[in-house]
């Protein structure tokens, strides 16, 4: 998902990061839907296990995208301000996911018409709280978007949510939905991390050099995650258990909260991104979706290509560096969804370098995969699509699929349009002011 929330035109350079985000949604799309809607009896065949596969791209990539924006920012503006600013868009992310969940819980699981209604609107009270206190409070005057306002109305916010979990107590099964870490709560940690680490490793501070200080924690993120994973908690005490669990998917699995997106061994795609980001600083682009000047984009994708068929998980050679033990395996997992990540960017610059149709619709849905994702999501397994929840067949799933997309792109055209005349009524104005 877009780790930006500010609206500025956009740069050359980012153009492929949002037709690769684009694909990434495309593969998120194509496997929830299959994941929501296909019936038990075609869920044994080779096509549902490749769909899963392919699903199984998308957060990966989303997490190395949202690395990438952040390494493109250019070193010098990483002071105390953007650290804070980042900071800020960070906890925005994940508030929206918990939102999610809590819609999740309210409007499909009935939450709003159980016994926990009234506690169940405090709860989303108390997120719109935190997630103003992390912006900009525009409805507010500039004399009360301070610090001391902020300050505030996050207590009031995380008071009111609070609430809602002490009530959710006796209902495991609820909590466990309204607390799980999915990929938005899962970005937006590795985000936070980011803020933090990217003043760290601008040139001079680093004794390896910006790029591969990254690189090294990236790989040191990868390899210590199963023996984090591996630690024998022996915990008293459930919040301290569901905090760890966000850390790490320790065993035996799955923990209190289900955490799918744990810092380990997520973390590693992002710092993957920022590295590869902060490599494409300052390196001329000749077209909109081209990679850098320097790489061969047929080369990178032919290299790409031969990287992720080596290092698919059932190969031969990540079969012999599993064999000592568990160790390297995310480690694998990383180079192979990296490397298809990297396919997908050579592909784009080799065959859409002047931005034909097919890419321009990918950056689209890519710009706006923050939305996309919450809606498609409440499509795929809400409320609207009960009746054929588990109940399609493939050809029925590709129709119901094929609608959803088209939706998807029509949605995304119509908020850069929006987005667009915004854009022209504030230059309209600023020069009248001129």
């Amino acid at each position: 998902m877009s780790a930006s929330s500010t609206v500025r035109p956009r740069s050359r350079r980012t153009h492929v990061v949002d037709a690769a985000r684009g694909a990434a949604v495309v593969f998120m799309i194509a496997w929830h839907t299959a994941d929501a809607w296909l019936g038990a009896e075609v869920r044994d065949g080779v096509a549902f296990r490749v769909l899963r596969i392919t699903g199984g791209l998308a957060a990966p990539l989303f997490l190395l995208l949202a690395g990438v924006a952040v390494g493109l920012t250019e070193p010098e503006v990483h002071d105390r301000q953007s650290t804070i600013g980042a900071l800020r868009r960070a906890g925005q992310i994940a508030t929206l996911g918990y939102a999610l969940k809590l819609f999740s819980f309210g409007i499909d699981r009935a939450g709003l018409v159980g016994p926990h209604a009234g506690w169940v609107i405090a709860g989303a009270l108390g997120l719109g709280c935190v997630h103003a206190s992390l912006g900009a409070l525009g409805g507010l005057t500039s004399r009360f978007r301070t610090p001391a306002v902020r300050a505030t109305f996050a207590l009031l916010g995380l008071t009111l949510y609070l609430a809602l979990l002490i009530a959710l107590e006796g209902d495991r099964r609820a909590l466990e939905l309204v607390l799980r870490l999915d990929v938005l709560q899962g970005i937006g940690a590795c985000l936070a991390v980011l803020a933090l680490a990217m003043p760290a490793t601008t040139r001079g501070s680093s004794l390896l050099g910006p790029v591969a200080t990254l690189v090294v924690l990236a790989i040191g993120v990868a390899l210590v995650t199963p023996t984090l994973g591996a630690l024998d908690l022996r915990i008293d005490g459930e919040p301290l258990r569901r905090t760890l669990d966000y850390l790490a998917r320790f065993t035996p699995y799955p923990g209190p909260t289900g955490a799918r997106f744990p810092l380990f061994p997520w973390l590693a795609y992002a710092l993957l991104g920022a590295a590869m980001g902060r490599a494409m600083v300052g390196r001329a682009l000749p077209a909109p979706f081209a990679l850098p000047a320097p790489l061969r984009a047929r080369w990178v994708m032919i290299v790409a290509v031969l990287i992720a068929v080596t290092f698919f998980e059932p190969n031969p050679l990540p079969q012999l560096l599993l064999a000592p033990g568990e160790l390297v395996r995310n480690m694998v997992r990383v180079i192979f969804n990296v490397a298809v990540a990297m396919t997908i960017a050579g592909a784009l610059a080799t065959f859409a370098a002047n931005g034909p149709a097919p890419a321009r619709a990918l950056a689209l849905l890519g710009r706006h995969s923050l939305l996309l994702y919450a809606v498609h999501l409440e499509i795929a397994y809400g409320l609207p699509t009960v009746p054929i929840q588990r109940a399609l067949g493939y050809v029925g799933w590709a129709l119901g699929a094929s609608l959803l997309f088209v939706a998807m792109i029509s949605l995304s055209w119509g908020l850069e349009r929006r987005r667009n005349s915004t854009r022209r009524a504030e230059g309209s104005s600023s020069a009248m002011q001129a």
